[in-house]
């Protein structure tokens, strides 16, 4: 999948609108900043087709596919449960996502894995999964 940036930032990349996020002095914040930065490395990862539009809103990722037919929106964001187990000093994180299409009600789907929260991305979009000999 090919992320562009839906805002013109003078760069043709979304990483760099996740930079302040991911070196935030708040180490909670800054954790925020590096999975949604794995995410989209990991979607990257997976082949430049289909392509998707990305805002970065606060510390949220919002994903739009690039097919202006297509209005759907996927608005991903790290969270943890309130009184959650802890790990390594942080929260156990997870990808929580909100899904958003014209004339549909909108749903809520949570994520601990990179590839689950690309499934729940591209079903929202109605993409069909990589091939099974692409790279992983």
């Amino acid at each position: 999948m090919r992320i562009i940036p839906l805002l013109e930032s003078g760069h043709p990349d979304v990483r760099p609108d996740l930079g302040p996020l991911a070196g935030h002095e708040h180490p909670w914040t800054a954790r925020k900043g590096r999975m949604l930065l794995d995410l989209v490395a990991h979607l990257e990862s997976r082949g430049p087709a289909p392509d998707a539009f990305a805002y970065v809103a606060g510390d949220e990722l919002w994903l739009y596919p690039a097919n202006r037919h297509n209005r759907a929106r996927v608005q991903v964001a790290v969270v943890w449960r309130d009184y959650g187990p802890v790990r390594d000093g942080y929260p156990e994180m997870y990808y929580r996502l909100s899904v958003r299409r014209p004339g549909a009600p909108g749903s809520e789907e949570r994520a601990r894995e990179l590839s689950e929260v690309e499934d729940h991305i591209r079903r929202a979009f109605g993409w069909s999964a990589p091939a099974a000999s692409d790279p992983a």
